[in-house]
């Protein structure tokens, strides 16, 4: 049986449901499925490839009550999508994870198609215009992974894929309405058209919608919101929690893309850590108290001896003494 399913895997003949039973049948197995039989059920699985998510959670649900695992702890094992092309060796052990990841993971990182990669250095941007007239602006130390144009047919979604941060300006489809997806470790962003900007990080992301409207998927704890402008969503990788805030000043989210990134009332610890994050070096407080101190800080992206020099103008009764790329207030 294992053999028969394997070779239509291998001719790209499997159903839906030939998947889910070769799954089973490896699971219940005595050896281990090779690297490259792992990678192939994860191609073939593209074909399954659906932005209904009523489709992803009938098969994320029926995968639950064959394996007879609880909601939660399956939810769980999705959060870290597979970014390496090798498998756990112990991979029975793991074997419900094993099966959500790959059934999920195409939903998160890009297949074996023709692809690009834009990656910046530490105080580098760079803008990216794409053939459909939408255009994004890629942040200092941030990378961001598309199909080729070609690749983009008619009526499927749109796809990037986001480490770092980006401002994204996407036009409208109305003839197909075919959607603009931004995919992180985190979440799923879903537009039609609008500007947004998007932060991610392994600490967690934030989201903020300059204008339109777009439908965010936090994937780890299985929640989808509906932004609209003005909104600032604020996910947390380490309690796996989120909040949203209406009506924010755009300022603090989007000012960057204009070489400028404007702090206001903003905690000292929030602005170091956007140095850190653009520049690529590091900060020590000596009373770490100052951390929570709030400033008015107009930090220019393109050039750190600049933002030191007003940074410690900004902090008149603190000196700012630095060794390599280690800076001491104090």
């Amino acid at each position: 049986m294992i053999d028969r399913l394997v070779a239509k895997l291998y001719r790209g003949e499997c159903s839906e449901e030939e998947l889910e039973t070769l799954f089973n049948l490896l699971k219940e197995s005595d050896s281990t499925p090779s690297d490259s039989l792992m990678r192939k059920i994860w191609q073939e699985s593209e074909r399954f490839k659906t932005s209904d998510q009523t489709t992803k959670d009938r098969v994320f649900s029926k995968l639950q009550a064959k394996l007879e695992m609880p909601a939660k702890s399956a939810t769980m094992e999705t959060v870290k999508p597979i970014r390496t092309k090798h498998f756990p060796m112990n991979w029975k052990l793991s074997a419900a994870a094993a099966i959500a990841v790959i059934l999920t993971a195409l939903f998160l990182w890009p297949s074996e198609l023709p692809s690009k990669v834009v990656q910046t250095q530490f105080g580098e941007q760079r803008s990216i215009q794409f053939e459909d007239g939408s255009h994004l602006r890629l942040n200092a130390n941030s990378k961001i992974t598309y199909l080729s144009d070609e690749s983009w047919q008619q009526g499927k979604p749109r796809t990037v894929w986001l480490e770092g941060e980006a401002y994204f300006e996407v036009e409208k489809k109305p003839m197909t309405n075919q959607t603009f997806e931004v995919r992180t470790d985190h979440a799923l962003v879903e537009v039609l058209g609008t500007a947004f900007n998007v932060h991610t990080s392994s600490k967690g992301m934030r989201v903020y919608l300059d204008h339109g409207s777009i439908r965010l998927h936090l994937s780890a704890i299985d929640t989808v919101i509906l932004m609209h402008p003005g909104d600032l969503v604020t996910y947390e990788e380490s309690d796996r929690t989120f909040s949203i805030k209406k009506q924010v000043a755009k300022a603090l989210h989007t000012s960057w893309k204009d070489g400028v990134l404007t702090f206001n009332n903003s905690q000292l610890s929030e602005v170091i850590e956007k140095i850190e994050q653009i520049y690529g070096v590091r900060f020590r407080v000596a009373n770490r108290a100052n951390y929570n101190r709030k400033i008015a800080f107009p930090m220019p992206i393109d050039s750190l001896e600049t933002a030191i020099s007003i940074l410690n103008r900004t902090l008149s009764d603190l000196e700012i003494a630095r060794e390599g790329d280690v800076f001491t207030i104090q």
